[in-house]
């Protein structure tokens, strides 16, 4: 290897370094709020001397209007504008997918009904911003690329069941984890109540086929479920039933384990 090369990769590896040793004081409760009481979103931002990579820390949201989302937005823009498309590589957090990673070719699907980058926060939060630049530049003839650098959500679930983790165990904690995200970003909320219903019916389908766990008992065959695409009636029963299995499950199971008051959902209802 050149010398030019070691210095090259010596330099690449300080500049990690660096970025690591400045974002782990920040990702701190205390500091956040030390800096939002002032109104101080440039602490957001890290940008790594001696190259274009920046780190933006932003509040997880669906309001295009907050602070942290105008200013990801202006950093990204800024960050664009200076950058050459093909040297562009965006990274998002929290894109899991069952098989392989999330890249451009799901952002741009993501996006492709979406009119405007406020419509993409308002659809999956701030991280809409970044999906929203990479569907954009496709349609103006560009690429840039994207990329949620998550294990994939099947490779994570076999690796667990392999170890011994129980399947019914797992399958609640995946339930509950998404739950808290629907109804923490008021996503459940926004929605007409039969879709909410719709919707619970199939995260938890998909979730019970990912972990085996049977909580749903009439599983359907693949032309069974595209049968209910064209049925909204019928698809919207299908859900209930779904529903009403995996609570009576979730809840006799919380009985004898002892969990939250006996009985997670004492009355089952969306509202």
């Amino acid at each position: 290897m050149k010398d030019t090369e070691r210095s090259v990769e010596k330099s690449w590896d300080e500049k990690i370094n660096l970025a690591v040793a400045a974002v782990g004081p920040y990702d701190s409760e205390e500091n956040k709020h030390k800096h939002a009481a002032i109104g101080d979103y440039t602490a957001h931002v890290l940008r790594v001397p001696g190259s274009e990579m920046r780190f933006f820390g932003a509040e997880h949201n669906n309001k295009p209007e907050s602070e942290t989302t105008v200013a990801l937005k202006a950093e990204l823009e800024d960050f664009l504008r200076v950058v050459p498309d093909e040297q562009v590589l965006l990274m998002i957090e929290g894109e899991h997918r069952s098989v392989g990673e999330f890249d451009r070719a799901d952002a741009i699907e993501r996006m492709k009904d979406v009119k405007t980058a406020d419509d993409a926060v308002r659809l999956v939060g701030e991280k809409g911003l970044l999906m929203w630049a990479v569907a954009k530049a496709e349609r103006e003839g560009r690429r840039i690329d994207i990329v949620s650098p998550e294990a994939p959500e099947g490779n994570i679930v076999k690796k667990l069941l392999a170890e011994g983790t129980d399947s019914e165990d797992l399958a609640t904690y995946l339930f509950l984890r998404q739950l808290a995200t629907e109804v923490g970003r008021k996503r459940l909320q926004q929605k007409p109540l039969d879709e909410r219903r719709i919707h619970l019916g199939r995260v938890i389908y998909s979730i019970d086929i990912l972990t085996h766990a049977e909580f749903v008992k009439n599983r359907l065959d693949e032309q069974g479920l595209v049968e209910l695409r064209n049925d909204p009636a019928a698809l919207l029963a299908y859900a209930d039933t779904i529903i009403a299995d995996f609570v009576a499950d979730l809840n006799s199971r919380l009985e004898v384990s002892g969990g939250p008051r006996g009985r997670l959902f004492p009355r089952w209802k969306i509202s």
